[in-house]
């Protein structure tokens, strides 16, 4: 990076700063890595997001599964004792 220090006819001092191309060019890729660095972060975030609520989803389904049997078994032990009684 360059300073240079220029006088107008004005009179006035203004301060111009140069960059050279290369680090132009290092700036510009600097900034689409963190763009992609950022873009990739949001969709591996959505993608364990989504992974994590499939995962409790299948196992409420199982818990669902394992009351409905026990419940199965309950109603058929209630009319076991029930025919017993009569």
């Amino acid at each position: 990076m360059r300073y240079m220090d220029v006088t107008l006819s004005s009179g006035e001092r203004v301060l111009i700063i140069g960059f050279q191309l290369s680090t132009l060019i290092g700036l510009a890729i600097l900034g689409f890595l963190c763009i992609f660095i950022g873009i990739s972060a949001y969709y591996l975030n959505n993608f364990m997001k989504n992974r994590n609520l499939k995962k409790s989803k299948k196992m409420l389904i199982g818990e669902q599964k394992k009351l409905e049997e026990e419940q199965r078994k309950l109603k058929s032990d209630g009319k076991k004792k029930k025919e017993n009684l009569v």
